[in-house]
């Protein structure tokens, strides 16, 4: 089961903090879920330098669920953001 993180009523740098925080410990196979109202563009950036990949699954009331994985443990080929 992935470590949810619900930042849609946090504030900045607060989802990116509790992200990097959950994946400093995250082991390969396993994922962190972030639930945002935009896209993270310095998360992003972070997630390349340090080994991650992701895939973005908008959600029905507008949000993001950003699932965040190892790109090691990747089960496609990386993913980066669209736009």
């Amino acid at each position: 089961m992935p470590v949810t993180i619900d930042g849609r009523a946090l504030s900045p740098p607060e989802p990116f903090e509790l992200t990097m925080q959950a994946l400093d410990g995250l082991a390969i196979g396993d994922e962190v879920l972030l639930i945002l109202n935009c896209r993270p563009q310095p998360l992003y950036r972070a997630l390349l330098r340090n080994g991650f990949a992701w895939r973005e699954v908008a959600q029905d009331d507008g949000s993001l669920a950003i699932h965040i994985y190892h790109r090691a443990g990747a089960p496609t080929p990386d993913v980066t953001p669209h736009g």
